[in-house]
């Protein structure tokens, strides 16, 4: 509202604020359309995923890996299943379903490797999902979490995606031999190399864009309802992209698409990070299927920085590019018309 003190703004002379019912779509330009979604949020009666109350509800917190690379040679939840509140602790051994997360491009060129729910054996980044636990209480899940005693034999890592490159670099994946995802090439070779031989100068360029971590005000959150009697599988989530994540949803848990309902409340801020299918909302979703109760899961602050999967190409790693501009006299062609990229 204005007041004196902060006088508004006149609008443009012949502009009015139309509801949105009122407009016809052909007068859209330069016309004030009444925003229908401010007076939820400026009056705090938004609904947000994690306002989302239902009966029976019980809480998810998932153990994640505070190794970037390191070899799982047992897990024991004895401890944790004994606590206060836990209804039960999950394993890569207890999932019965496929699990496996698809990656976010589709290349031909794609070395595509396994990314399963929980880490099967073997964790491959800080961050990597092993253990979930169920509890009565959003605490109380957490607490048993650090009842959760994981046997690891740390493995080498590099943090450089240069180095990764490297014949020595330890191999995420052996059975690939190496950590070249992919290598991609468009545009015409021959007309580059002509164009980069006649210039009069080359530079090579290398600029190494930084770490990216959107941080939104609701971290990514999800709660799941299972209906035995129907096979029906609601998921509440944070979603910029329910109707893919729908589709990726239903054949990572092997559950019918037509019976998995994806709703998204108030996003709560997204830059990009909530497009992408990740493992934990899945897993929230397999769990209320598993015990026929609702779940919650939220991520928190620090999950939310170290779980940069790469099924997310909004939450980059940093990433370095080269590039080899050209210039002859007073022109400068387009030296980017044939690039060959490498995933690092």
């Amino acid at each position: 509202m204005a007041t004196d003190e902060s006088p508004q703004e006149p609008r443009p002379e012949g502009v009015e604020t139309v509801a949105a019912e009122d407009i016809d779509a052909a007068d859209i330009l330069g016309s004030a359309v009444e925003r229908r979604e401010d007076p939820s949020l400026l009056t705090g009666d938004a609904e947000y995923t994690d306002d989302i109350q239902l009966p029976e509800m019980a809480h998810v917190a998932i153990l994640r890996s505070q190794y970037a690379h390191a070899r799982i040679d047992g897990i024991d939840t004895e401890a944790a299943e004994d606590m206060d509140g836990v209804v039960d602790v999950y394993t890569a051994d207890d999932l019965d379903v496929s699990g496996n997360v698809p990656t976010a491009w589709d290349l031909d060129t794609l070395r595509e490797v396994d990314h399963p729910l929980l880490a099967e054996g073997r964790v491959r980044y800080q961050g990597d999902a092993i253990a979930v636990v169920v509890a009565e209480e959003r605490y109380q899940a957490h607490d048993a979490l650090d009842a959760i005693d994981v046997d690891y034999e740390r493995l080498d890592a590099v943090t450089d995606p240069t180095e990764a490159l490297d014949e020595d670099a330890p191999v995420l994946h052996e059975e690939e031999g190496e950590n070249t995802a992919f290598e991609w090439e468009i545009g015409d070779a021959e007309a580059t190399d002509e164009a980069f031989a006649e210039a009069d100068t080359v530079v090579d360029l290398e600029v190494t864009n930084q770490l990216l971590i959107p941080n939104a005000m609701e971290p990514r959150a999800a709660v799941a309802d299972y209906d035995p009697g129907d096979d029906e599988l609601t998921v509440h989530m944070t979603s910029q992209n329910p109707h893919v994540h729908r589709l990726l949803m239903s054949g990572v848990l092997d559950h019918p698409e037509h019976k998995l309902r994806i709703r998204a409340p108030e996003v709560g801020g997204g830059f990009g990070s909530k497009i992408h299918h990740y493992p934990d909302e899945a897993l929230a979703a397999w769990t209320a299927k598993r015990l026929e109760r609702p779940v919650k899961w939220q991520a928190t602050r620090a999950a939310s920085a170290s779980t940069r999967r790469p099924t997310s190409a909004r939450t980059s790693r940093r990433s370095p590019r080269r590039f080899r501009p050209t210039c002859t006299g007073r022109s400068c062609p387009d030296s980017t018309k044939y690039r060959r990229s490498t995933a690092r």
